[in-house]
């Protein structure tokens, strides 16, 4: 019944009695399918993570194959456009870029701050989720790239007080911390702004 009721609120503007008879007969396939996938977890309750996996690709391909029926040859568009996407040469700046910016600038930003890390723990300061901090910055920079490239530069104002809002406890008690937090991450949004600025320049 979820399944039915969005995919009808969202399907509303093209809804047809053919795509209401197609919905009905998707939901109960759906519902097959999480039964089947429930019976063999309480048979085999130390495969959850494979019964989750293979559940999710069933109800995909069942849903990519009600999608063709109604609508002939739609995955070939999608697929003609990938092909012709591929032999345009801005998706390689903008794949060398990217990897440039999220994963070149996380390992300079890991470099420089290095050095004061140490100071920091010295200091008495103590760290959060191991890795977390890495994939922060990946999101931090992807999200300002994002931002360079549509042109919506006040969004990276937001994305800093944001940030900073969420480490101001930490922040506002240990000044060690305060410039460890400014070192890592006034150098990782720079990287990421300078990074964009540079693509947004080559793809122009």
């Amino acid at each position: 019944m979820i399944f039915f009721s969005l995919s009808f609120f969202f399907l509303l503007p093209n809804i047809t009695s053919a795509v209401i008879f197609f919905l009905i007969l998707l939901s109960i396939f759906h519902g097959i399918v999480d039964y089947l996938k429930e019976k063999l977890q309480t048979r085999f309750h130390n495969k959850t993570i494979l019964f989750f996996v293979g559940d999710q690709l069933v109800h995909l391909v069942g849903i990519a194959s009600f999608v063709e029926i109604i609508q002939k040859s739609y995955f070939k568009k999608w697929g003609d456009f990938i092909h012709s996407a591929w032999e345009n040469p801005k998706i390689f700046i903008i794949a060398s870029f990217a990897v440039l910016i999220l994963f070149g600038g996380g390992y300079l930003t890991g470099l420089i701050c290095k050095g004061f890390f140490k100071n920091f723990l010295k200091g008495g300061g103590k760290p959060g989720l191991e890795n977390a901090g890495r994939y922060i910055g990946i999101f931090e920079r992807t999200l300002i790239m994002i931002a360079i490239l549509i042109g919506r530069y006040e969004f990276i104002g937001f994305l800093i007080a944001a940030k900073s809002i969420a480490r101001y406890p930490e922040i506002s008690k240990e000044i060690a911390f305060a410039e460890y937090f400014l070192v890592g991450t006034l150098t990782s949004v720079t990287i990421a702004i300078l990074g964009s600025l540079a693509l947004r320049y080559f793809i122009q």
